[in-house]
């Protein structure tokens, strides 16, 4: 990670402590990650997505950076924490920007679980598919009509596209449903 302007003065190797977007502000790190468009790719500091989230961003890609050192012997690092982060900040604020432009007369629901009818059983399912080597994993649970928890299973899959996942913990799910008479 490079010096800001602010330090690199200090030291002597630079001469100016300006960012250099904004001529009239010293580059400090606050400055860099609080305010400066450059950190987050936008050309603008009036940004639809607050600080809050960006720094929630980096404290999930810092979590799963760690996690990824310690249990996965294979680890390689692609791409760093902090410019994945400014790239996630970057398409999560287009993403908020196009939920904001569709224009709708009705209001908006809020996407929850929901309860399956009096007496019955609803199963859902997940499935993590790896993006760099294809291996899946999927996980089953089962709730009753008060969303209790009654049952639940993961199972790794191997390699194979997300629709093959997301069929086999359907079948798995089913398996399970028919075992314990649901």
């Amino acid at each position: 990670m490079r010096l800001t302007n602010v330090k690199r003065v200090r030291r002597h190797l630079a001469t100016s402590m300006e960012c250099t977007i904004y001529r009239d502000e010293e580059e400090d790190i606050d400055h860099i990650l609080r305010y400066c468009a450059k950190t987050f790719g936008s050309g603008s500091t009036s940004s639809s997505m607050n600080w809050g989230m960006k720094f929630l961003i980096w404290c999930w890609l810092l979590w799963k950076l760690c996690c990824c050192m310690v249990f996965d012997v294979d680890f390689l690092e692609r791409e760093r924490v902090f410019e994945k982060g400014c790239r996630l900040s970057v398409e999560c604020e287009c993403t908020f920007g196009l939920f904001e432009s569709m224009q709708t007369t009705e209001p908006r629901r809020r996407l929850c679980w929901v309860a399956p009818a009096r007496g019955c059983v609803k199963l859902n399912v997940n499935v993590v598919v790896c993006q760099s080597d294809g291996q899946a994993a999927t996980n089953r649970a089962f709730r009753d009509d008060m969303g209790g928890w009654l049952f639940g299973f993961s199972r790794f899959v191997g390699r194979c596209p997300v629709l093959i996942a997301e069929l086999w913990a359907l079948y798995d799910g089913l398996q399970n449903a028919w075992a314990l008479n649901f």
